[in-house]
Formats: structure tokens, C-alpha cells, sequence
């Protein structure tokens, strides 16, 4: 089983990228937004690696990377 990873970026172009070059090595999930990645955090299996970007609207990559470190 290869290790999951968990990317987050608003720019779905972007995600694309990452999951292109890192598709053969890992298994990728995306998320658009910080919500939408706190939610696949709660009710999917865990991630190995969790990645964020830094500039997105509503949440910004410390933000959500914080809710994070105290999920259960």
C-alpha cells in the first residue's frame, strides 16, 4: 500500500501538477479549500503527509494546518 498524502490548494491547476508527478510514488487526494480538507481528514482514512498552501481564501495554510494538529 503506498502512503497517502493529503494536498490542499485553491488553484485545482496546481493540484493537478502535484498529483501528476507524484501519482506513480503516493496516493493523492486533493482538496480545493481548507473546509473541504478538514472534512475528508475527519471521514476518510488517515494521511501519511499532510500539504497546504499558504494563500487561500477563507482559510490560510497555518489556519488549517492548526485545526489540524488538534483533530482527534
Amino acid at each position: 500500500m503506498t502512503p497517502r498524502v493529503l494536498l490542499v490548494d485553491d488553484d485545482p491547476n496546481v493540484l493537478m501538477g502535484y498529483k501528476r508527478n507524484l501519482r506513480l510514488e503516493f496516493t493523492i487526494v486533493t482538496a480545493t479549500s481548507g473546509k473541504e480538507a478538514l472534512f475528508l481528514l475527519t471521514r476518510a482514512e488517515p494521511f501519511a503527509v499532510v500539504v497546504a498552501d499558504f494563500n487561500m481564501p477563507g482559510m490560510n495554510g497555518i489556519e488549517f494546518l492548526a485545526q489540524v494538529k488538534v483533530l482527534p
